[in-house]
């Protein structure tokens, strides 16, 4: 009889096996407990890091938008507009919207972790009123700076 089996193929030994215990193909959804645990917890990480993507990029629009206005402002007086809403926005208008001159710049410095508006303070105050000499692209850059590094919702 075992001569008679060795010459049958797969499919005539599984048919002659009885339908209720014929084994079954293995599939590759056929996971074990810790199968799905995996899939679950890197699907839960995965849910996470975009929720706090999307929310990290819903919350910094104003500094895209601000950067957006910075790249088409021409003048002193624009770039320090586009800083002051920017500041406003951050920080709320009761602590921004009566800071000037020495206040003002010190702010900056501090929220931008750079020391040019205060160094620059008197350049840049002559060049708002259509005086001096105030090179406009190192004052642009100075502003990129204070958008993109400043810690919103921190004390002024």
């Amino acid at each position: 009889m075992a001569s008679d089996l060795s010459n049958l193929s797969r499919e005539e030994l599984l048919a002659m096996v009885p339908a209720d215990i014929r084994p079954t193909e293995p599939s590759i959804w056929d996971l074990s407990g810790t199968g799905v645990t995996v899939i679950a917890v890197i699907l839960l990480i995965a849910s996470i890091a975009l929720a706090w993507g999307i929310r990290h990029w819903i919350q910094n629009k104003y500094r895209r938008d601000a950067l957006t206005r910075l790249s088409r402002a021409n003048n002193t007086t624009k770039i320090n507009e586009v800083l002051k809403s920017t500041a406003i926005l951050a920080f709320g208008r009761s602590n921004i919207a009566s800071m000037a001159g020495e206040t003002w710049w010190s702010f900056l410095d501090k929220h931008s972790n750079d020391s040019y508006f205060s160094e620059h303070q008197q350049l840049i105050e002559h060049a708002l009123y259509g005086q001096g000499d105030l090179n406009i692209h190192d004052f642009k850059n100075a502003a990129s700076r204070f958008i993109k590094r400043h810690s919103a919702g921190k004390d002024s």
